[in-house]
């Protein structure tokens, strides 16, 4: 730029001298800030800034004439390095420096907004105290994280050249956290020479080289949620080496790059968000093409911005805005802060257009999400000036060949246009009213001091004269006691919205002015409607409907009960259910149940075999005419149903051979016998008279077989009467006896 010879700062041996900062509002200012550096026992410059307008030297930009190296007030110990960030507003600036004397030992910070440089700077306390002049401790560079919240300063010369800090953004205070060594401080006499802070703020790098190797240099990461020396310190990874010197800067592709000192390329940290040797540190990474870095890389203000522009201020009219975004976003989302607007009220678009509802002052809001998903919202308040609000009142219809006369209004200093739009008529008048006999779709425009417009528009029918006329009618004219019934119109000619006046027995219906009437009838009523046309060139208004009337039929009440031959019966005995139905028409529906499921056949008598705990219903439905309670449903009758028991019997005697002439006694072991249990014995199946105990005696003869047959006197047996297993008796005859006589002899 032709008027930027001889601007001051540093020339060499330091990365960050200058930075550039956009004047708040401004499309084409911008502050050049620069920084100087000791001269034997003095300061040179100090903090200076510049202004560049961007209008200048045919579009290329040059320095204001009068408006190079201005001295900031108390700045003149500022030296080494400066850097800046955005406000905690994401709109102002903070310019940070560094004021290094023998009794000025601060960071300064100094807060540009839309009024200019704030000339009162904030101090803080710094704890790397300046050595004497003319050998200080050199603040070479000063970094602040893209988030705002955290700032570094590498000097030359100390024992301890890093300074970590917490920085606020919206006060621009800075506490001083830490002051830490790199590794390489162990092994080499090595010096810090820049630093950077990865994209999302959670990493800082630090670069190192070695006064004792030539040509060889380390780059550190650190875990910047560490605040502690001892965990952060621990944090350290080496990530880089086998370089030169290198100055370190985030790109606008969140990438880190690396100069190195006259090389034709540049070193790259390609992940600077990913912890450890994985955010891939690359060597020569950049070809500079035959061209040699030296130092440093320019640096920018990184921290985000969004702003508002807009053109028109008018209700109703469109409103143009545009969005000034920085770094380009992901998504944005407008809010006009005119929710009459509806759906209108919200917008994606990069450019939109809003058409406001009224006049009055409106907050437009605009959220942006980056695409690290970091979000920012700026407001801001436009003013929409009143317009002339004309009412032309509501459409009209009028009869041939009469005339309307639309009026819009007074209004001071206003003028008017008039438009027919059915025929795309422009300008038909120019008067506060207008008065015409033609239809059409009539506007006007009324225009204000300011230049808004306000509009409206009235629609005008001719009409020829017609009859107004009413039907009503019913589902049914004949209905049973109680049913509501709903009776619908059908109207011509009537208008809109009509009158209705609906009428029983010819007296007007409470709350019945509706197209339809729904009410409860007794028998003979008859119902009609009044029907008032408000359509322009009617006749027989209002008109009266046809009557109709009603047949309401008394009510029959359904009923069913049911009994059964018995409740109390044996397994597998079929029971027989008889129902009794009272008013089951002509044709009337049974449906029996057993425990509610659906059985037998439409039939007033239902049999079937129970079991235990079955109970029993049955459901009519009847046809009668007007009925209640149908379908009906009976009394439930519930079954006890026992189970059978099988009837034995066991005949038995204490011996089965026996001597001829003996008596024998059997004896019957019934099983299911009963209270009063019959027997019957029998000798080879012949009954024995009188033999109907328990027991049996008798003089057997040889072969006998002797059975016993049981008739049980319980209820819901099976296998009755019972016969027994037979005995067959052996009789054994009595021997002949003899007497033997032996002679004696004398």
């Amino acid at each position: 730029m032709p008027n930027s010879y001889n601007l001051h700062g540093i020339t060499s041996s330091f990365f960050q001298p200058v930075i550039a900062v956009k004047e708040i509002g401004s499309e084409n200012l911008y502050y050049l800030f620069t920084v100087g550096q000791y001269q034997s026992s003095s300061v040179s410059y100090g903090l200076e800034y510049s202004i560049i307008n961007m209008n200048l030297n045919g579009g290329l930009g040059d320095i204001e004439p009068g408006q190079k190296n201005i001295s900031l007030p108390g700045m003149s110990k500022a030296w080494g390095a400066v850097n800046a960030t955005r406000h905690l507003n994401n709109r102002d600036v903070w310019v940070v420096t560094r004021l290094s004397d023998t009794d000025s030992n601060y960071f300064s910070s100094i807060l540009i907004t839309s009024s200019g440089i704030n000339s009162i700077p904030v101090l803080s306390n710094s704890q790397v105290n300046p050595a004497p002049i003319p050998n200080p401790d050199l603040p070479l560079e000063i970094k602040i994280s893209p988030d705002g919240t955290r700032l570094v300063c590498a000097h030359w010369g100390t024992s301890t050249p890093v300074e970590f800090c917490q920085f606020d953004p919206e006060t621009g205070h800075i506490s001083s956290l830490i002051r830490f060594n790199p590794s390489a401080y162990n092994s080499f006499l090595s010096s810090t020479r820049s630093m950077e802070f990865s994209i999302d703020s959670k990493f800082l790098y630090v670069s190192t080289i070695s006064q004792g190797l030539p040509g060889y240099g380390i780059i550190y990461q650190y875990d910047v949620s560490k605040t502690d020396s001892l965990s952060f310190m621990q944090s350290e990874v080496l990530i880089g080496l086998d370089y030169r010197r290198s100055a370190l800067q985030m790109g606008p592709n969140w990438k880190i790059y690396c100069s190195d000192f006259m090389i034709d390329s540049l070193h790259v940290i390609n992940i600077p968000s990913f912890h450890g040797i994985g955010c891939n540190f690359q060597i020569n990474a950049v070809s500079l093409n035959g061209q040699l870095s030296v130092d440093g890389l320019p640096q920018f203000v990184q921290k985000y911005k969004a702003y508002i522009h807009h053109a028109g201020d008018c209700p109703l009219d469109p409103v143009n805005f545009t969005s000034d975004i920085w770094p380009p976003p992901d998504s944005i989302r407008w809010n006009f802060g005119d929710p009459a607007s509806g759906v209108a009220n919200t917008s994606t678009l990069a450019n939109p257009s809003h058409n406001f509802t009224s006049s009055g002052n409106y907050t437009v809001a605009l959220y942006v999400r980056h695409n690290d998903n970091r979000t920012d919202t700026t407001w801001q308040t436009i003013t929409i000036q009143p317009a002339p609000q004309p009412v032309l009142g509501p459409d009209q219809t009028i009869c041939a060949p009469q005339t309307a006369t639309f009026d819009a209004g007074a209004c001071a200093g206003c003028t008017y246009q008039w438009d027919d739009l059915a025929t795309m008529t422009m300008n038909i008048g120019s008067g506060q009213t207008y008065t015409t006999g033609t239809p059409g779709l009539y506007r006007v425009n009324v225009t204000g001091p300011n230049g808004c417009t306000g509009r409206d528009t009235v629609l005008l029918t001719i009409g020829t004269p017609v009859a107004v006329s009413v039907v009503i009618a019913t589902v049914s004219t004949t209905v049973c006691a109680g049913e509501q019934v709903t009776f619908t119109s059908n109207a011509s000619n009537a208008g809109s919205p009509p009158g209705f006046q609906w009428n029983v027995n010819g007296i007007n219906a409470s709350n019945a002015n509706n197209a339809t009437f729904i009410y409860t009838p007794v028998n003979g009523d008859c119902v009609t409607l009044k029907v008032t046309s408000n359509a322009a060139c009617v006749t027989g208004n209002p008109a009266t409907s046809n009557p109709v009337c009603m047949t309401v039929n008394q009510l029959h009440p359904v009923s069913l009960n049911i009994t059964s031959t018995s409740i109390h019966t044996c397994a597998s005995t079929p029971v027989t259910f008889n129902a009794f139905p009272t008013n089951p028409g002509n044709g009337p529906v049974y449906q029996w149940k057993v425990n509610g499921t659906n059985s037998g056949t439409n039939s007033q008598v239902f049999t079937y075999t129970p079991v235990n705990g079955d109970c029993i219903t049955c459901e009519l439905t009847s046809d009668i005419s007007c009925p209640t309670g149908n379908p009906a449903l009976s009394n439930t009758i519930c079954m006890i149903v026992d189970q059978l028991l099988p009837v034995s019997i066991i005949a038995s005697t204490p011996q089965t051979t026996v001597c001829a002439g003996t008596s024998v006694t059997f004896t019957a072991n019934p099983t299911h016998g009963g209270l009063l249990p019959g027997y019957q014995w029998k000798v080879n199946a012949i009954n024995v008279p009188g033999s109907t105990n328990s027991s049996f005696t008798y003089v057997p003869l040889n072969g006998d077989i002797i059975t016993c047959e049981l008739t049980s006197s319980d209820n819901c047996v099976t296998g009755n009467p019972a016969l027994s297993p037979p005995l067959t008796l052996t009789v054994t005859p009595n021997p002949a006896r003899t007497v033997s006589i032996t002679p004696s002899a004398y």
